[in-house]
């Protein structure tokens, strides 16, 4: 029997079962969306890396979506949770749908009236010609989705009910419709004329397109203005001669896959102060410019949300949010292998860890502190400080306890030879042991153990969650290879009917796929060479200062930070300087673009200085034995990141060699 791995696929693909979209659609990403007159009277531009959940967000609010909605009777807990959380938002009511979500992808041919198109002022115009009929093809299907029509054969039911129309109304009603004088007189044109039409300008675009004779583009009658937006904003929809209440929500999506100045072109006629219904656009970071890519752009006009932005939404929720989508995905599947538990569940925990190794680490982790301690007895007390802490505890948290003892041994050591002709240093006086409470070597100690005695360190349910690095796509890719390997467990004889992946499997399982994430790499995004490039800069002194006996930046280093002030010459380029520059900094902001680093969206200020924080992927983590915390960081100066850029460069490395490498095997890295 063949078992369909449920997170293989995105959970816009999942609309052809809305119930399933909204069994699955995690309730927390709506914390993303302000309550209130914000979403509704200014355009939202939902931005984010791929995969963060911006399409799914639009779809949510898609005609087909709100009526499905609003229809149930007796829906779940979580769906019940999402439509009112929807409500609070003013998309529902108690009666029904209040917006007309009309839902528009930006994917198909727009970006081909570049190359087949016309050049110069005539290339909006086209543009606008086809956008205008396809919104308002998309607006007739999301009527017809909302009223319960069919579509088209019902729209002899639908009539375009309009009065008092202002001039830019009045033509548009004309270019739209073939509505006559006497029509435009009594204030309604039949909805099957209105499709006519619009079906009949499509054609004959794509016709001019696929022309295999040259075309006059100049002569070709088209606007500069998106006359769909008037028409929705000055009318309305009556079905069987009663007017339906519905405002217009325009959700394009895609928008990053516009030409540049088609998205300019686009941006321009949506900010347009007169249009009076609510505009939601959806792209890619990417195709934001880089001083976009610093901040947040707020005002009367515009609202721009990102949707990966952790200040928005916790990690506590969005751990929920994927622990939700995780379990209610999996059902099926799991069932389909005789196995009723939810998916969480089966991603086992410290119990599952083999004790022979816990021993081993909690032998060696206390007799390092013993060696140390009797070399040094100012610190003698610390051994029955911690004899007395972990009297009662398992092996794992007593084997913690000793190794965070001796990291905290070690920076006294180093301390102490700081100081050691100081008068303020004395070793036969003893030291006092910092409680555990507030020790903040806890993180630090669990990985070095990992790392000394190779203990699962990458498990759990949260473990999956945090290595999402708050992008919906990638936390299905990794829960994916999870579930195939539980099909794989069941598959077992020895393992029939019990898919529970131990500590030790997940650990394996995370390790691999972040493996196959670098390597991805080079060929998977757009000056891919670079981009590994700077990230084996940064995750060369992240392993380099982890790994210091005395863990100084505990738990670790995952990330770089840059003065705040040198961010725009870094990001916009470096006009008329060095090509190493240039290509560093294309690099940094493909790789924030594509979330392979995430950048701070606020200021750090340390030592006097103010940063900006660039932190590693967490996926990229585990490959470098890396924690997943986002502690720790070092500074460097923009002039030394394009020194260490260009060592790494000059070696020309592949994901393989790139893995674990460290400041002292690159020729030539700055100091």
């Amino acid at each position: 029997m063949v078992i369909h791995n449920p997170f293989r696929y995105r959970a816009t693909e999942q609309l052809s079962q809305l119930s399933n979209f909204h069994r699955t659609f995690g309730v927390e990403m709506l914390s993303l969306m302000p309550t209130g007159q914000s979403l509704w009277d200014r355009l939202v531009v939902l931005r984010s890396a791929p995969g963060a959940g911006k399409t799914s967000l639009l779809r949510l609010f898609s005609a087909e979506s709100l009526a499905q909605l609003s229809a149930y009777v007796h829906p779940e807990v979580s769906v019940l949770a999402l439509r009112r959380e929807i409500t609070i938002r003013g998309a529902l009511d108690a009666k029904g749908l209040k917006r007309l979500g009309i839902f528009l992808s930006m994917r198909p041919d727009y970006k081909a009236l570049v190359d087949l198109g016309p050049n110069g002022a005539s290339a909006s115009k086209i543009l606008f010609k086809l956008l205008d009929a396809r919104i308002i093809r998309t607006a007739l299907e999301a009527i017809a989705f909302a009223r319960q029509v069919q579509f088209p054969e019902g729209l002899d039911r639908v009539e375009l009910v309009f009065s008092a129309l202002d001039a830019t109304g009045s033509a548009a009603i004309r270019r739209l419709s073939y509505a006559t004088d006497e029509r435009l007189h009594d204030g309604r044109v039949p909805a099957s004329e209105v499709l006519t039409r619009a079906e009949e300008i499509e054609k004959e675009v794509l016709n001019l397109l696929d022309s295999l004779v040259p075309v006059e583009w100049d002569q070709i009658d088209g606007h500069t203005k998106l006359y769909s937006l008037d028409l929705l904003d000055q009318s309305r929809f009556a079905v069987d001669g009663v007017i339906a209440a519905l405002d217009p929500l325009l959700l394009i999506d895609d928008v990053d896959e516009l030409h540049e100045f088609q998205r300019d072109a686009v941006y321009d006629a949506l900010l347009d102060r007169r249009i009076g219904f609510a505009r939601w656009v959806a792209e890619r970071q990417a195709a934001a410019s880089s001083g976009e890519l610093i901040g947040k752009t707020v005002g009367r006009d515009l609202l721009i949300i990102t949707v990966d932005d952790g200040r928005v939404v916790s990690d506590t929720k969005r751990h929920r949010l994927l622990k939700h989508i995780a379990d209610t995905r999996g059902v099926e599947g799991l069932s389909a292998i005789d196995v009723h538990s939810p998916f969480s569940d089966l991603l086992d925990g410290d119990a599952s860890l083999e004790q022979k190794g816990i021993t081993a680490a909690l032998e060696g982790s206390r007799r390092a502190v013993m060696e140390h301690l009797r070399d040094h007895p100012a610190y003698q007390s610390w051994f029955e400080d911690i004899e007395d802490r972990v009297s009662g505890s398992n092996s794992l948290e007593s084997a913690i306890a000793f190794r965070e003892a001796f990291i905290r041994l070690e920076r006294e050591h180093n301390r102490a030879a700081e100081t050691l002709f100081s008068a303020e240093f004395d070793d036969t006086v003893e030291v006092e042991l910092v409680p555990e409470s507030q020790s903040k070597d806890r993180g630090a100690a669990r990985l070095f153990l990992s790392n000394e005695y190779s203990l699962p360190y990458y498990y759990g349910p949260e473990t999956l969650s945090a290595l999402s690095s708050r992008n919906v796509e990638q936390f299905l890719r990794i829960s994916g290879d999870a579930f195939d390997a539980m099909v794989a467990a069941v598959s077992r004889r020895s393992r029939r009917g019990n898919a529970t992946l131990s500590a030790a499997d997940q650990d394996r399982l995370i390790r691999r796929t972040s493996y196959s994430f670098w390597n991805e790499i080079p060929r998977r995004v757009e000056r891919g060479a670079d981009v590994l490039a700077l990230l084996t800069v940064i995750a060369a002194v992240s392993v380099e200062q982890t790994y210091r006996g005395n863990a100084p930046y505990a738990p670790g280093v995952t990330g770089t930070a840059l003065p705040y002030l040198q961010r725009n010459a870094l990001l916009d380029g470096f006009k008329g300087k060095s090509e190493i520059r240039n290509r560093l900094s294309a690099a940094l902001r493909i790789a924030v673009a594509e979330n392979l680093l995430e950048m701070s969206s606020e200021i750090a200020r340390v030592k006097n200085q103010d940063l900006i924080l660039f932190h590693l992927n967490r996926l990229l983590l585990p490959a470098l034995k890396l924690p997943l915390q986002r502690s720790g960081f070092r500074e460097q100066s923009v002039a030394t990141l394009v020194k260490r850029f260009e060592a790494v460069v000059r070696l020309d490395l592949d994901a393989a060699r790139a893995i674990g490498l460290t400041p002292a095997q690159i020729p030539g890295w700055p100091r």
